[in-house]
């Protein structure tokens, strides 16, 4: 059993298991990295295809912040875990930075939220992200033959959450309806949360 301070609808999902990080350079990149490409564009959307996930009111209540129900699906109330909502601003970070591949226009720039505002709270979002998971894993040093010099290694192994228990959680508690409409107002007798 996982000891949290506060209940979130996920943590029943939460495994760990040990992974060896890329170190991200040479011949051992991940498919996430290069150049902007449909194979890493697809990549980066495998990553989070169900992001928003209802919930029955019975957990919403255990959450520390208050949710809303969603439209359509009133006994279910609408989260997206926070590793997903992360990744999706480290994507938009990214495809930020090939506005030429993307076609971006101003008015595109704006509509796909690419703006200052947005990059400036996706930046933050992920500061905090990696703040508050903390991985105290030590990285080392290591003599590289090729270089014929010690290197800082990051491919060394992390003990880490299953990310792939966090996707089929997701999977599993995605939306039934189609999107979240959040020009309807609904009543919601949650308890006042206690951190909002």
């Amino acid at each position: 059993m996982i000891y949290a301070l506060h209940p979130a609808p996920a943590q029943e999902a939460i495994e760990y298991k040990l992974i060896k990080f890329s170190f991200g350079f040479g011949d051992d990149i991940t498919p996430y990295q290069g150049p902007p490409s449909p194979e890493v564009d697809a990549a980066w959307a495998a990553l989070y295809p169900y992001p928003e996930a209802a919930v029955p009111k019975s957990e919403a209540a255990k959450m520390a912040n208050k949710t809303s129900p969603i439209p359509g699906d009133e006994s279910n109330y609408m989260v997206i875990p926070e590793v997903l909502h992360t990744l999706h601003c480290l994507n938009t970070i990214r495809k930020a930075l090939h506005p030429e591949y993307y076609n971006f226009t101003g008015t595109e720039l704006n509509r796909l939220l690419f703006r200052e505002k947005h990059m400036d709270h996706c930046i933050d979002a992920i500061r905090q992200t990696l703040m508050c998971s903390s991985d105290v894993t030590p990285l080392v040093w290591a003599w590289d033959e090729k270089r014929n010099m010690t290197l800082g290694r990051t491919d060394v192994v992390h003990e880490c959450r299953d990310f792939e228990k966090i996707q089929e959680w997701s999977a599993f508690h995605r939306m039934k309806v189609s999107t979240f409409d959040e020009s309807v107002h609904l009543p919601n007798d949650l308890e006042i949360p206690i951190f909002f």
